[in-house]
């Protein structure tokens, strides 16, 4: 840890700076592109959950022992919507997954504290997983991880009750509003083919 010298200290912190304001950046963009889909679906945002990590510590909590992906909650976090805005047959839930970076789920026995076991990251992916569950949830289903990997289908899986759905986009595919609302239409497609009709986009 001591063992840099200044001038590489001082190289490693300027990039650090540089990183900081271009994940605020990225943030902002997945923040932009959250709020476009929350509009054309007409499904207000409800509240967001660290997944690959906990929560940020809030004030007077915390541990310096606390990881320190602990502070870096958009690697992988969940976007929640409220499902009592959908009044339709079925009891609904949605949220979308922001995946920053496949790098860890991509890789076979990656160490979630040695970023060096994973992918390395100009061939690993970042992208956004719809999930939508009609009567179901990410709960009942243990290989629902497998939607976090560059190379995840369309995922459709049922039990007693219900269906869960989930498609991947790279993040790119809402690298624009045209390319935005085609995507959305390309999700709307996917869940009516699985027998969801009630959802759709809003009209101009």
């Amino acid at each position: 840890m001591f063992q840099l010298t200044t001038v590489q200290i001082n190289n490693e912190l300027t990039e650090v700076r540089k990183a900081y304001r271009l994940l605020y950046q990225f943030q902002k963009r997945v923040l932009d592109i959250l709020r476009f889909v929350e509009s054309e679906l007409g499904i207000d945002y409800y509240g967001g959950y660290a997944k690959f990590s906990a929560q940020t510590p809030a004030a007077s909590f915390g541990s310096l022992d606390d990881s320190a992906w602990d502070w870096l909650n958009f690697y992988l976090y969940e976007f929640h919507f409220r499902e009592e805005e959908l009044r339709y047959r079925y009891h609904i839930n949605f949220s979308v997954f922001l995946v920053s970076d496949t790098g860890y789920f991509d890789a076979e026995g990656a160490n979630v504290n040695n970023v060096r076991s994973f992918v390395p990251a100009d061939v690993s992916h970042t992208k956004m997983v719809f999930v939508l569950g009609q009567d179901a949830w990410l709960d009942g289903f243990d290989d629902f991880e497998l939607n976090f990997r560059t190379d995840a289908p369309d995922y459709v899986r049922t039990d007693k009750k219900g269906v869960l759905l989930a498609k991947s986009f790279d993040l790119d595919d809402f690298g624009s509003q045209l390319a935005a609302k085609q995507s959305l239409r390309s999700l709307l497609n996917f869940w009516q083919s699985n027998g969801i009709y009630e959802i759709k986009l809003r009209l101009h």
